[in-house]
Formats: structure tokens, C-alpha cells, sequence
């Protein structure tokens, strides 16, 4: 179980992993953060620039090797080796200004850019008996 704020979500791997299969593993929703945020960006940023659009989706995927999360091969990484981000805007606006907008919800974009501008991460571990 994931909360924040007065939210919760419920967080399960799949059967072979160990989990139930009750909810989205922590990866998927790490990638359902990126395209939610993208949406989210590229709509608001849409009205901000008084562009009408119809709809925005964001499709995410990403590649895993499950060989470095399940430390099976020093020389994978256990986190994502590559993430692509398809955007599809559905709009009567121009071409060129939609692009415009893209490009900016896209530099724009919070999860976006902690992902990629390697932030730094802490850790504390805190045991209680």
C-alpha cells in the first residue's frame, strides 16, 4: 500500500514474482507517473497558450531486465534500462503550434525531469525491534 496525502493506492508485483497481482508493480507506476504528468502538463500548458485541443494521451513503456532487479547479473542494472513516451494530441490547431506545445510540456514536465537529470536520491533505513 502506497499513501499520500488522504490517498492510497495498492502497490503488488505479479504471482511470479512473489506478489498477487492486486495492483501495479512500483515500475508501472513510475511509468503511469510520467504519462499522467505529460498529460496533465501538455493540457494545461494547452490553455495557458489558448490552444484548444480534443483529447491528450501519453503511452509509456519501458524495458526491464529482470536479471539485475533479481540479481542475477552484476552487470544489469536493476532499474529501467530505456523509456519511451508517445504523445497524441487530438486538435484542429496548427501543426507547428502544437509541436510548440509538446516540446514545452515536455521541458516542463516534473517527473519528466526527475527522471532524467539524474537526481539524487537518500536513503535512511530506520529499525525498529
Amino acid at each position: 500500500m502506497a499513501k499520500s496525502r488522504e490517498h492510497a493506492l495498492v502497490v503488488d508485483e505479479p504471482p511470479d514474482l512473489g506478489g498477487t497481482d492486486n495492483g501495479q508493480n512500483p515500475i508501472e507506476m513510475l511509468l503511469s507517473a510520467l504519462g499522467a504528468c505529460n498529460t496533465i502538463a501538455t493540457i494545461a500548458f494547452a490553455s495557458a497558450m489558448g490552444l484548444s485541443v480534443d483529447s491528450v494521451t501519453t503511452e509509456v513503456s519501458g524495458k526491464l531486465d529482470l536479471r539485475g532487479f533479481l540479481g542475477l547479473d552484476g552487470s544489469v542494472r536493476p532499474g529501467l534500462q530505456e523509456v519511451q513516451v508517445t504523445t497524441r494530441i487530438r486538435s484542429k490547431e496548427p501543426k507547428e503550434k502544437l509541436e510548440q506545445l509538446a516540446a514545452f510540456a515536455e521541458a516542463h514536465c516534473p517527473v519528466k525531469d526527475t527522471l532524467s537529470a539524474g537526481t539524487r536520491v537518500t536513503n535512511a533505513v530506520e529499525i525498529e525491534v
